[in-house]
């Protein structure tokens, strides 16, 4: 078992590696729901001005307004729970050089 420094040092590299498909799988993951999110509210907006200009019932309204609050309250805490965080790459980094 003499010098394992260099497992270690692999085992950090590849921890590393992980990482950084993480974050940019998270990113990816938090942009797309922040499209989506989007164009759920620019729907919202929409449903108000059809709404304003007599096009839908109140009855209507409230019913599709009602189902994408709650599409966009499941995709905030979706986001809420899958954040990109930009400093999990530094912080891999940081521990590869200490085990070094």
């Amino acid at each position: 078992w003499g010098d394992q420094k260099d497992a270690v040092l692999l085992a950090c590299q590849m921890i590393e590696e992980c990482a950084v498909a993480e974050q940019r799988a998270s990113g990816t993951v938090a942009e797309g729901l922040k499209r989506r999110m989007d164009r759920l509210k620019k729907q919202q907006a929409g449903l108000r001005e059809m709404r304003a200009l007599g096009d839908i019932t109140r009855e209507e309204f409230q019913q599709d307004n009602q189902k994408l609050q709650q599409d966009i309250d499941a995709l905030e805490q979706q986001l809420a729970a899958n954040p990109a965080d930009p400093n999990a790459v530094n912080q891999a980094q940081q521990m590869l050089q200490q085990a070094a």
